[in-house]
């Protein structure tokens, strides 16, 4: 029997992709995205939230640790969502995750 974050993370896996294909991302950040959403959906983080925000919120978070120059307005733009309710969701993801940035 599939507990429901796995079955979550399987339906909404070919979706992942398209999003980070849309911002060219390399298959390791891919995968990246996805072991942080698998692990976003473990702590109940994503519910009551767009899909698109917290894609968005976790693409912003690994550009920004591997220090590739990408802005919350352009992630906003290409996923048409609001700028606002993306560092929202980054910031409670980042806080309830534990995620750190590298210096």
């Amino acid at each position: 029997m599939i507990d429901y974050h796995v079955r979550r993370l399987l339906i909404n896996e070919p979706l992942i992709d398209t999003i980070c294909q849309r911002f060219s991302m390399t298959e390791f950040h891919t995968e990246e995205v996805k072991r942080l959403y698998y692990k976003a959906l473990q702590k109940y983080l994503t519910q009551g939230r767009k899909f698109e925000l917290n894609i968005g919120a976790l693409i912003y978070y690994i550009k920004k640790r591997d220090k590739e120059p990408i802005t919350m307005k352009t992630i906003g733009t290409k996923l048409n969502e609001d700028v606002k309710l993306l560092f929202k969701t980054y910031k409670k993801m980042r806080r309830e995750m534990r995620l750190l940035l590298r210096r």
